[in-house]
């Protein structure tokens, strides 16, 4: 019962971070490619930050068993408490617009003649239908479509450096000491900015998770996170400039192959925007709810107003807000983490 937990839980995690950024490959052209000279000690860098901080939040969450952001917020921050809650809203309400404005980019991508965002007026009202389920919906959703998109991600990165028309992603980049510790700082705001979404959620659950659990949850994550994020960025690094510098670098690669395997990684896309737009809906709804009761009438506002902002399109909120939603997230984990060691004694007492 613990491992199919911890297990559930994983792919809840995977099911956030695999967003439009992440499956279409433009996150980790953003985050990666700059540094590839240093992928694999920025990896393992990342395999580790991964574990310690899902670690830490579901510790955390099982001492302070939270029901929204500000019940994390408050015993953490104390009087800049109301400062980190805009700040959090504010990443979470960034990551539903981008995948509304990302499901639009797929759409532009596959069909020719796109101009109506009917994809992200449908994905508006299954938030709606799910946000409404509750944590138990999120949970089964994913633990449904994540398998799948592993499955999918993993098999056509693979068939691509197996049987694709391979090149070299050459951007000139040089090898050096502060490259290389740009490509750390570059890889603290890539897990910050996923593990900040993560977090929240995460931390939700951790009230009913022991430290065995919480060991559990955070080992998966880091294995499927690490195995997913490397074959995409092996797969980007053994294209071509072309495709490593466009919006979507794996739906190119994966139509390189051919028409099919381009429709079915379309899917994929499809499936991680509609996970990580559920759950930071979810996370969002439950601190609106504090103000606006009713449930639907504060979905609504908040899908309603991710739509408008969604507009500005997929890349420009890629390459502008989601650095920024790394600050932040590293400013919101660095407080969860130093919270953590300051009451590491009474949470161990939980036992």
């Amino acid at each position: 019962m613990a491992n199919k937990i911890a297990l559930k839980t994983a792919f809840l995690i995977l099911g956030i971070v695999i967003g439009a950024g992440f499956a279409s490959g433009k996150e980790i052209a953003t985050f990666f490619l700059d540094y590839s000279n240093f992928s694999s000690i920025l990896l393992v860098l990342m395999a580790f930050l991964i574990f310690y901080i899902i670690y830490i939040f579901v510790r955390v969450g099982r001492f302070i068993k939270p029901k929204a952001v500000n019940d994390i917020t408050t015993p953490i921050f104390k009087k800049y408490s109301k400062v980190i809650d805009a700040i959090v809203i504010l990443s979470l309400f960034i990551s539903t617009f981008a995948m509304l404005a990302g499901v639009d980019a797929l759409a532009t991508d596959v069909f020719v003649d796109y101009s109506f965002p009917y994809f992200s007026i449908i994905l508006c009202f299954l938030i709606v239908l799910i946000v409404m389920g509750g944590l138990k919906s999120l949970l089964q959703v994913n633990s449904i479509i994540v398998p799948i998109i592993i499955v999918l991600v993993i098999g056509i990165a693979a068939s691509f450096l197996i049987f694709g028309n391979l090149g070299v992603v050459d951007l000139g980049v040089e090898v050096s000491f502060i490259n290389f510790g740009t490509g750390v700082f570059s890889v603290l705001l890539y897990v910050c900015m996923n593990m900040f979404t993560v977090g929240i959620i995460v931390a939700e659950i951790g009230a009913m998770i022991n430290n065995k659990g919480a060991a559990k949850i955070a080992i998966y994550s880091m294995i499927l996170i690490t195995i997913c994020v490397g074959i995409v960025l092996i797969a980007i690094l053994n294209s071509s400039n072309l495709i490593a510098t466009s919006d979507m670098p794996m739906i190119r690669i994966a139509y390189s192959m051919g028409e099919v395997t381009g429709a079915i990684y379309s899917l994929v896309i499809l499936f991680g925007i509609f996970t990580t737009a559920i759950a930071a809906s979810f996370a969002v709804n439950n601190w609106l709810i504090q103000f606006i009761k009713d449930k639907l009438i504060a979905i609504s506002i908040i899908v309603t107003l991710a739509f408008i902002v969604s507009r500005l399109g997929f890349s420009n909120i890629v390459q502008f807000f989601y650095p920024i939603e790394g600050v932040f997230g590293l400013v919101f984990i660095v407080g969860v983490i130093a919270y953590y060691y300051k009451n590491r004694q009474k949470i161990n007492e939980l036992e």
